[in-house]
């Protein structure tokens, strides 16, 4: 049932680095880190990136135009879809939560995912989760 699974979600997972690494040539910008967040249930998608250029920490507004921005965000919302129907043929369980990282210097790639659908909590919010990410990683960095 899951042979061809983990090699499919691999490459949609490289897909969405690679949709990071377009944006991020197609502003002249050169990342050291490219960090990726998605978070996903029945009612709720979001996919949103950052940046570590130049040892700073950048968000995707900070990089290109507000319509560039937006065609990123709008494309990688898409490959969520696409994860989801991966999942969903395989017959195994998507996460809610993934948190991709790509060195792109050593093209070495780390991912953690979650399970937990915390939308449902009143105190806890995606976007939240997110900004929260972007705090760690900059104090990581100092």
């Amino acid at each position: 049932m899951f042979l061809g699974f983990e090699d499919a979600f691999t490459d949609l997972q490289s897909e969405v680095v690679s949709l990071c690494l377009e944006f991020l040539a197609n502003a002249n910008v050169k990342a050291e880190k490219i960090y990726i967040y998605i978070y996903q249930t029945k009612r709720q998608r979001m996919f949103n990136a950052f940046f570590n250029v130049g040892g700073s920490v950048v968000s995707v507004g900070e990089i290109g135009t507000e319509e560039q921005s937006d065609e990123f965000l709008d494309v990688g919302t898409d490959d969520i879809e696409r994860l989801i129907a991966l999942c969903d043929k395989y017959q195994h369980p998507c996460p809610n939560e993934f948190k991709l990282v790509y060195d792109v210097k050593s093209k070495n790639f780390d991912s953690h995912y979650g399970y937990e659908d915390y939308s449902e909590k009143d105190e806890v919010d995606s976007v939240d989760v997110f900004l929260e990410w972007i705090k760690v990683v900059k104090k990581e960095n100092q």
